[in-house]
């Protein structure tokens, strides 16, 4: 239950839906915490960002029941951007990409997986598409908003531009309390990607490890970016005993002063690189 302040705070000003069809709406959305924000896309500023952690529910109620009864949706925005959390998703080379077998290839991949809508969006930096399905709740949350675009949270992590070291890969890891992402390329090659859920720091040292060792990747000359909320610090921790060395975290300019980055960074990286 949100406090009467945290209320406040969750719903959108009106003087930001008054100038909504002048700004971007994102919406990152998971089973247990939900992120929204508003940015001014001229200015390159984020003008109002919402986070909240829901109940421990395993399905998309919550998130559903939540977003319902807030303003977000009482404007037309200039753009909207809908992320939602989810494993049930795939890269296929754009090459060998077949439309007509896509719903079949998922439903190979993902059999527990509960119905949805099957969608593809490009990943023009690999030169791959993303195969994903769109569980019919956030299908039913996007209904709410104008000309929405739907994808994955990892479509937006995998079109991210990281500074490329001269030799050695480019792993980078986000990460949050129930789940990771992990990407390891070279140069224009994709090498992994992945989305795993996680309980505890050591799951995401045990998953970045493993895809390391069964690759055979070295990480000499190499580089690693991470982003993500790690209040006490503990993970860095265990990065830095285990030697992965220039450990890089993004920064974030021309935030609202009410606005934390420390707390925030995992969730405003993925509204400002929406698509």
């Amino acid at each position: 239950m949100l406090t009467p302040e945290q209320l406040v705070a969750s719903s959108i000003p009106h003087a930001l839906l008054d100038d909504a069809s002048d700004l971007h709406f994102a919406m990152r959305i998971g089973k247990r915490h939900i992120g929204a924000a508003v940015c001014d896309i001229s200015e390159n500023k984020v003008k109002w960002l919402f986070s909240e952690t829901l109940g421990n529910s395993d399905d998309w109620s919550d998130a559903l029941q939540f977003i319902k009864h807030k303003n977000w949706k009482e404007a037309t925005y200039r753009k909207i951007s809908i992320s939602f959390d989810s494993d049930a998703c795939t890269l296929i080379p754009t090459g060998f990409y077949e439309s007509s077998r896509a719903d079949e290839l998922l439903s190979v991949l993902y059999r527990n997986h509960p119905s949805g809508e099957t969608r593809t969006t490009d990943v023009s930096l690999f030169g791959a598409k993303l195969l994903f399905r769109i569980p019919d709740e956030i299908m039913e949350i996007a209904s709410w908003f104008h000309h929405a675009s739907i994808f994955p949270s990892m479509h937006a992590f995998l079109g991210r531009h990281f500074e490329t070291p001269q030799h050695g890969p480019v792993i980078a890891l986000q990460y949050d309390g129930d789940y990771m992402i992990l990407r390891i390329s070279e140069g224009k090659k994709l090498i992994f990607c992945n989305f795993f859920k996680i309980q505890h720091d050591e799951d995401v040292l045990y998953y970045l490890t493993n895809a390391c060792m069964n690759l055979n990747i070295s990480m000499s000359g190499g580089v690693l970016y991470t982003e993500g909320i790690d209040s006490n610090g503990r993970l860095m921790e265990l990065l830095e005993k285990y030697s992965y060395p220039r450990i890089s975290e993004p920064i974030f300019n021309h935030l609202p002063e009410t606005v934390s980055p420390g707390n925030h960074n995992l969730t405003l990286q993925n509204f400002i690189c929406a698509s």
